[in-house]
Parts: structure tokens; sequence; C-alpha cells
């Protein structure tokens, strides 16, 4: 059974047709690059899987279940876009606990959460930093540890960025 399978997808928006007749399966544990030219419907296909925009034809399942019409709340995927919004007055630290503090997260929890993620990305010694400083060569590093740290775990991650503004260590 495939992790996400797409039957048959359309979406047009005015007349213009921004994905045709599109099917496609990914298994569970693949990594999956979509690249393409600005408005070839990259950003379309992750907002319908998603559950922000509805297709105008066909079909998605998520690990077998069909979720065409389910709302994104309810999808167990998380779509993160290439804008970070890191707070500039914040350490990284502090931006990190701020979402879990919003969901109320204990301190606890948020410390293992943040150490676990940053221990994984060797970024230890930035945690009490000001994010200003390292926008630059780190600003992707930080979203994932952002991104991982302050949200939900999914099964399904989404990341929205454009491959010439990634960091060149973690370009593939």
């Amino acid at each position: 059974m495939a992790a996400i399978g797409i039957r048959g997808l359309s979406k047009s928006f005015d007349g213009f047709q921004a994905l045709s007749e599109l099917s496609l399966e990914v298994n569970q544990g693949e990594f999956l690059t979509l690249l393409g030219p600005s408005g070839c419907g990259k950003t379309t296909l992750l907002k319908i899987i998603s559950g922000f925009l509805e297709p105008s034809t066909g079909s998605i399942t998520i690990g077998g279940e069909d979720v065409t019409r389910i709302p994104p709340e309810r999808r167990d995927t998380a779509l993160c876009f290439q804008s970070y919004a890191l707070f500039p007055h914040l350490t990284v630290l502090q931006n990190l606990e701020f979402g879990l503090k919003q969901k109320r997260v204990s301190r606890d929890q948020r410390e293992v959460r943040i150490s676990e993620v940053a221990a994984k990305l060797e970024l230890e010694a930035q945690l009490e930093k000001l994010p200003k400083g390292h926008i630059g060569n780190m600003s992707n590093a930080f979203a994932v540890l952002f991104y991982d740290a302050s949200f939900e775990k999914c099964s399904i991650y989404f990341w929205l960025y454009h491959a010439g503004q990634s960091d060149r260590s973690i370009k593939l």
C-alpha cells in the first residue's frame, strides 16, 4: 500500500489548467523531490495533498484512506513554506519554544524535543544566539529544527522552497 496515492488529479483556476490527470504513488519511507519551472503545479499539488486546496477531479489517499474531502487539520501532513518567520529579537531556542508554549507543551517535553532535533542537526551551540546573524548560511537548518520541534509529529512532511535558495551544505 502506498503512503500517498494520487489518481487522476486535476486542478483548474479560472480556466487555467494547473494540474491535468496526474497519477502518482509514493511508498512509505520514500523521499520524493518535485522539480520544475515556476507555475508548473508543484505548490498546487502539495496544497491539494495537504488539504488546503480541493482538486477539480481525482482522488488522494494517505495510508490507504481516501482524504480527498478531509480538511487539512485531520490529515497526517505538515506543509512547511520557504518563509521561516523567525522572530529576530528572540534567540533560536526562544523561537523554537514559542509554538510549543502556545500549545501548552510542558517544559520537560519542550526541552526533550528541542534537544533531540538540535543534536540531530549538530546545532546545540546555536540555540542561545539570535537568528539574525545566522540566517544566511543556516536558515534552512533552523527551519528544519523549528518545524520539527514546534509542530506535532506527522507521517508526511512537505517542504516547499526554491532549490536555488537552499544552503549549499544541504543541496543534493
